[in-house]
């Protein structure tokens, strides 16, 4: 992965920097997975980065609470700043850091214990052994991710009873419960139906006023709907790639009918979008806004999405109509 610095990101945004990364550069071995890599992620937001598989989404989350650093062959430089605080320090206390910063997975990864003790685990991690507080985060916990009236009287139930949706939604009430400032989700929806997905994003929409959230996925169907901003973050081999998928087709769940809805720009935006532009995309609004330059550029709606269904997805679809190369 490689971008471009983001030296005026923070006045580009209303809500005051939460993460500050510089000059970020990771290895795997003789492997450079991340490249150069600055952003600012501003606070009780949705910050989206967007890219294929294999371009170091994964591995920058990973970077934000420090996951990494139990693969023997990893080494970073750079810096990542939480607020003022260095997080690639050496004396930072790993454990206070992920509390502070708890992560979300691609697929739901309940414990095989009771929803209760599920949502109760990190607090009794942290030191919380008082019963009336530890159901008092539980009730909080399940409230925030609307699973409380489903699940209020079955809470002695084996969590890998339930949906697959429930199961992601009580995997972020697990983290909401140890009271956490970031959220980071690598694909949380990859794993779940359309409607289910809706849901999932309906509910970062709304945990987005106590929390700053940093989400991972190939497209906005992996957990990045109409209020997200993506940034254009890729290898700099795709990031053509990446600019033109994003420029031509955008996609986000409807919330009520759990339906694609996509729509395309009116010009040919990979002419216009450059490597590390970071854009906003304003569905009902219809527009791209480029942040980077300033320019603001129109979308419509392609209408039905059968076309892309049956083309066999996006980017076959991108490739038969002439938005992508043919391989």
């Amino acid at each position: 992965m490689t971008t471009s610095a983001a030296d005026s990101a923070e006045s580009q945004h209303a809500a005051p920097a939460k993460i500050t990364v510089a000059g970020i550069n990771a290895w795997y071995g003789n492997f450079h997975a991340l490249k150069d890599v600055s952003l600012v992620i501003p606070a009780r937001s949705i910050t989206a980065m967007i890219g294929p598989s294999g371009c170091g989404k994964s591995t920058l989350l990973r970077c934000l609470n420090r996951m990494n650093d139990g693969t023997r062959t990893f080494r970073i430089t750079g810096s990542i700043r939480l607020d003022q605080e260095e997080v690639l320090a050496g004396g930072m206390e790993l454990t206070a850091l992920r509390k502070r910063v708890g992560m979300v997975f691609q697929r739901p990864n309940p414990f095989p214990l009771s929803v209760y003790e599920n949502v109760a685990f990190g607090p009794r991690v942290h030191g919380q052994t008082d019963k009336t507080r530890l159901d008092e985060l539980v009730e909080k916990a399940l409230r925030a991710t609307a699973l409380w009236d489903d699940l209020k009287d079955s809470l002695g139930q084996s969590a890998i009873a339930l949906s697959a949706e429930q199961q992601q939604r009580l995997c972020v009430s697990r983290l909401l419960a140890v009271e956490p400032e970031v959220l980071l989700m690598d694909e949380p929806c990859s794993a779940l139906d359309p409607s289910a997905t809706a849901r999932i994003e309906e509910l970062m929409h709304e945990l987005k006023r106590d929390y700053t959230i940093v989400i991972g996925g190939k497209n906005f169907g992996c957990g990045s709907s109409r209020e997200h901003a993506p940034l254009a973050i890729a290898e700099a081999g795709a990031r053509v790639v990446v600019a033109e998928f994003y420029a031509r087709i955008f996609y986000r769940n409807c919330v009520n009918g759990g339906y694609l809805l996509p729509c395309e720009s009116i010009e040919r935006l990979v002419e216009q979008v450059r490597t590390g532009d970071e854009c906003e995309v304003e569905i009902d609004a219809g527009t791209l806004i480029n942040r980077t330059t300033g320019k603001t550029h129109r979308l419509k709606p392609l209408g039905d999405v059968k076309p892309i269904v049956d083309a066999g997805g996006v980017f076959q679809y991108a490739r038969q109509t002439g938005m992508l190369a043919a391989r």
